[in-house]
């Protein structure tokens, strides 16, 4: 079994994903934080990151739905 997830215009890598939210013919998917955003001055500072969020939708992109659907399904 592959390690990622060909949709049509991304291949996502399975082990980044952290959780999948399911709505009503709508998939969020929320994967590793890829960018930290940080300052520093004088000694001191601070650092925020936020997780990626592909949001996957049955009307927009019909195909991809169904592939995350028997994604979840296998699992």
């Amino acid at each position: 079994m592959s390690q990622f997830i060909k949709l049509t215009s991304m291949v996502i890598n399975k082990n980044l994903i952290t959780s999948v939210f399911i709505k009503p013919n709508k998939y969020h998917i929320y994967t590793v934080e890829n960018n930290i955003n940080g300052y520093m001055l004088f000694g001191s500072g601070g650092a925020s990151s936020s997780p990626e969020k592909i949001v996957i939708c049955e009307e927009k992109s019909p195909e991809d739905y169904k592939i995350i659907s028997n994604w979840i399904d296998s699992i």
